[in-house]
């Protein structure tokens, strides 16, 4: 069972002073088909519109303050920045409990894994892997996509 989740790009601190700065999230990857600009917006619903503390969140609010949403084509960018004082680790945790952030599918590999990258690996020895990696990776998503339309 393979299992594809969100990717987020990593956290920065920036802001003004008084308060501790808010994090900023970027989620750049999410599974073939999910729709970015659906995810960006589904976030947004439940996204806390109101300031204060965490803990006066209602149940299945998000402690984001915005969603910003600058995927194009399919490239995958959207921005999140979240409430002051909001533990990044956490934020992710709830994101990806969001139908959509998260797949999971069966699939059979022509041979077991290890020796299948193995081999793929050996077949590409010479080449620049980052380059095949990013390859795969595009012939991965257009595979699931043509899924999604038969």
């Amino acid at each position: 069972m393979l299992r594809q989740h969100l990717a987020i790009a990593g956290t920065t601190r920036t802001g003004g002073t008084g308060e501790a700065p808010p994090a900023h999230l970027v989620i750049e990857s999410l599974p073939a088909v999910t729709v970015a600009s659906e995810m960006a917006q589904a976030i947004a619903r439940r996204a806390a519109s109101r300031r204060g503390p965490d803990s006066d969140l209602a149940p299945g609010q998000l402690p984001v303050a915005s969603v910003i949403d600058e995927s194009s084509g399919g490239d995958v960018w959207i921005l999140l920045t979240l409430r002051p004082g909001t533990d990044a680790a956490s934020a992710c945790e709830q994101l990806a409990m969001i139908a959509g952030f998260s797949a999971e599918a069966p699939r059979a590999f022509p041979s077991p894994l290890a020796a299948l990258l193995r081999s793929w690996v050996d077949d590409h020895r010479s080449e620049d892997i980052a380059g095949s990696l990013t390859e795969l990776e595009n012939a991965i998503r257009r595979d699931g996509r043509q899924r999604i339309y038969r």
